[in-house]
């Protein structure tokens, strides 16, 4: 009897081991896989190698005036205009869908959750001498050449409607107080 228990355990755990083998058999560095660009394999950073690539073409010299742009306005890169000008975005996107779809889910994050004077004031910090010019006069918001003098800004008004309400509502108060912190 006890020759039929032990026999019945043993087979028990040699068959349980010889389910879990094939398991301990793969090869998680094989060639597979392993160099291509969206591969990833644990997957959790996914989204730190799509930001590292992203903040890596930002930093190149030849893309400083794009991530000046960006910086200031993420919607620039749903404007299918201005990124025929950037001629390395599209591109850089269509080599990497990974980072394209990392950049476009932080676009919409923060289209969800900036204010409109958070992206207001994220603008003027990107864009210096225009912040000069605005405190020194708010109207010309209103200026009908805003799109030839300041085609930045009139890309934000125009890529960020939400933002053109809201300095509209209030560049009076910037006249009176000078001060364009919240």
């Amino acid at each position: 009897m006890n020759y039929g228990i032990f026999l019945a355990a043993f087979l028990g755990i040699a068959l349980a081991i010889g389910s879990l083998s094939p398991a301990f058999g793969q090869d998680y560095n094989s060639g597979y896989g392993h160099g291509d660009r969206d591969w990833n394999r644990g997957g959790s950073d996914y989204d730190n190698n799509a930001a590292q690539r992203w903040n890596d073409f930002l930093n190149r010299d030849e893309n400083q005036n794009f991530a000046r742009e960006f910086h200031g306005n993420p919607n620039v890169i749903k404007d299918e205009r201005k990124m025929d000008e950037w001629s390395g975005v599209r591109q850089f996107f269509d080599n990497h869908p990974n980072v394209r779809r990392y950049v476009y889910e932080n676009v919409r994050q923060y289209d969800q959750n900036t204010s409109p004077g958070q992206k207001w004031h994220r603008e003027l910090d990107a864009n210096p001498n225009f912040a000069d010019r605005f405190r020194n006069n708010p109207n010309v918001i209103n200026d009908p050449n805003l799109r030839n003098d300041e085609p930045e800004i009139a890309e934000f008004f125009n890529t960020n409607p939400d933002v053109r309400d809201y300095v509209g509502n209030h560049h009076r108060d910037y006249n009176r107080d000078r001060n364009y912190n919240d």
